[in-house]
C-alpha cells in the first residue's frame, strides 16, 4: 500500500504570481530627475509560472531528507 502525499499551491513571492519581475535600471540622474528604463526578466523562483508547488510533508515539517526510505514510502 503506497501513500499518497497532498502537494500544496501557493503564488510566487518574488513575481506576485505574474511570472515576471520588472526591473527599472537607471542610467543617469540628476536630484530628483533621472534617466531610466525598464527590462522585463523572467522569475527564476517559479520559472514563470507564478505558482509555487509543495509537498505535503514539506509544508507541515513531517519530511526527514536524512532518512531512509523504502519503496512504500515509510522508514526502515
Amino acid at each position: 500500500m503506497s501513500i499518497k502525499h497532498l502537494s500544496h499551491k501557493a503564488i510566487c513571492p518574488q513575481c506576485n504570481g505574474n511570472g515576471f519581475i520588472r526591473k527599472s535600471i537607471n542610467i543617469f540622474s540628476i536630484w530628483r530627475w533621472a534617466l531610466k528604463y525598464s527590462r522585463i526578466i523572467q522569475c527564476k523562483k517559479c520559472k514563470s509560472e507564478g505558482e509555487l508547488i509543495y509537498d505535503e510533508r514539506l509544508a507541515t515539517g513531517q519530511y526527514n531528507p536524512y532518512a531512509v526510505y523504502d519503496h512504500t514510502d515509510r522508514l526502515h
